[in-house]
């Protein structure tokens, strides 16, 4: 009988094998975590809908904005995209503001 294994593996592809499982391992579990991570977040930010549009409004958001923010997909932070969308209403709001009012280096013309 022969106490020699049945298949002689080269002593190089060990390292090679256990680093490629490794860092697909290290691959597929920062994937799943970060997907926990977007789920977790998303649950929190779906807390949003039981403000009152009052409470919304004093925050700077209107309940469209954030309904439109829910709908986006899980990995796009739906906080960071409602406050952009937000901002950008805002800004806009503010320009259309500033064209009715009067010029005064103008004369008071608009």
């Amino acid at each position: 009988m022969s106490t020699e294994p049945a298949i002689k593996r080269n002593s190089s592809q060990v390292p090679f094998l256990q680093t490629t499982l490794g860092s697909l391992f290290s691959r597929v579990r920062g994937t799943m975590t970060a997907r926990y991570e977007d789920r977790i977040a998303r649950k929190a930010f779906i807390k949003t809908f039981s403000l009152s549009d009052r409470m919304l409004d004093d925050i700077g958001v209107t309940r469209e904005e954030v309904e439109w923010a829910a709908c986006l997909p899980i990995q796009v932070d739906a906080a960071d995209a409602l406050s952009e969308r937000a901002r950008t209403r805002l800004a806009a709001g503010s320009a259309d503001h500033l064209q009715d009012v009067p010029n005064p280096k103008s004369g008071g013309k608009k």
